[in-house]
């Protein structure tokens, strides 16, 4: 007779151990939120002829400093060969301008075209728009940023010391007690 298995040949059910429900966990809900925002983002981007990466990118660019494409791709976590391509793909849509360095004629500073700083502008406003409406209602919105950027910046290793529950404040203080 086969493991699992009874005389009339119907399965049993294997006993599992219970779980927390996705739905009851903080991370559920915010890729769930995440995804919802990013959705409605991207379709504002699609509309104005933009994917994400760009907008990571002529979002770095806008401000006084020019920058190089290895520059953009460690601010925006890419390649330097994504980041290079992402460029000539600005240069090509009109949205930014490489120019030769007088010294180093290897550097290529990249810089955005004025057409281009409108475009971060109104992007950047209903980016804000979309912000204050979702975050509006906490009264500490800070906090919760403080925990997310702490959970993004944590190298994947020590983030399990993140979660760990600290022991009662009683116990704690005997652990530091030295008796001579």
């Amino acid at each position: 007779m086969e493991a699992g298995s009874n005389r009339t040949g119907q399965r049993q059910r294997k006993t599992l151990e219970p779980i927390t429900q996705a739905q009851s966990l903080c991370s559920y809900w915010l890729n769930r939120a995440e995804r919802r925002v990013s959705s409605s983002f991207t379709r504002k981007l699609k509309a104005c002829g933009l994917i994400a990466s760009e907008w990571a990118a002529i979002r770095q660019l806008y401000g006084p400093m020019r920058m190089s494409p290895v520059d953009i791709a460690r601010a925006i976590g890419m390649t330097k060969g994504g980041a290079s391509k992402l460029v000539d793909r600005l240069v090509k849509k009109g949205l930014a301008k490489k120019t030769v360095s007088e010294f180093d004629r290897r550097f290529r500073a990249v810089e955005l075209t004025e057409r281009a700083e409108g475009l971060v502008r109104n992007l950047a406003r209903f980016a804000d728009h979309v912000e204050s409406e979702l975050f509006d209602i906490l009264r500490r919105p800070y906090r919760l940023l403080r925990v997310l950027k702490r959970v993004a910046h944590t190298p994947p290793k020590e983030r399990a010391d993140i979660w760990h529950v600290p022991r009662p404040m009683a116990s704690r203080a005997r652990a530091h007690i030295r008796v001579p």
